[in-house]
């Protein structure tokens, strides 16, 4: 005998009865379906936000690792023509002048190769530069300052207020670097930056 099913559809109560009446036989079978079911979806939707985490945290990770959303650099100085096209790509830029040199520490009466950079501009623009004491890497640029590796200033037992000289000119050491967004720390050990 087949019984219409009325207009409430799946909320008609005969209906569930009779499904529940139909899975004595089986409930075990039904009970492993549907935890299966349950189970299956659940996998994906965790996969599926882990997958949307894990990209956006790479992302972020990419723009500090960097330290900016794009960067040229060159060995020779950059032509007219590079210089135009950095130029109309637009936004928020800085300049950096990397090269090796000796350092001469007056206090230890010491020299050692080290890798300096020259900043102009609001570099780096994701993540920054952990300095101890903190507040200097904010003002160093005001004057004939310079941030030294920590293992740098270990190594020549200096600290924040003696002075190194680069070439023919003597800066005040305003702080040490203890973390830079582009540089892993482990390269400071071969080539300590200023």
């Amino acid at each position: 005998m087949n019984r219409p099913i009325s207009k409430r559809g799946v909320f008609n109560p005969w209906l569930w009865k009779m499904a529940w009446r139909d899975s004595r036989s089986h409930r075990k079978r039904l009970f492993l379906f549907m935890t299966s079911i349950v189970m299956g979806i659940a996998a994906l939707v965790s996969i599926g936000s882990f997958g949307q985490t894990l990209e956006k945290a790479m992302d972020d990770q990419a723009k500090t690792l960097l330290g900016a959303d794009l960067m040229f650099s060159s060995l020779q100085p950059f032509t007219a023509e590079i210089e135009a096209f950095i130029d109309s790509i637009g936004g928020e830029q800085a300049r950096e002048w990397l090269f090796i040199s000796m350092a001469y520490f007056p206090k230890s009466q010491e020299s050692r190769l080290v890798q300096v950079r020259s900043l102009k501009g609001d570099f780096p623009f994701y993540g920054e530069i952990a300095t101890d004491p903190k507040a200097a890497v904010n003002n160093y640029k005001a004057g004939p300052n310079a941030l030294v590796d920590n293992v740098l200033m270990l190594q020549y037992h200096a600290t924040p207020g003696d002075s190194i000289k680069i070439g023919a000119t003597t800066f005040n050491i305003a702080a040490r670097i203890t973390k830079t967004p582009n540089n892993p720390a482990i390269a400071s050990t071969f080539n300590p930056r200023v």
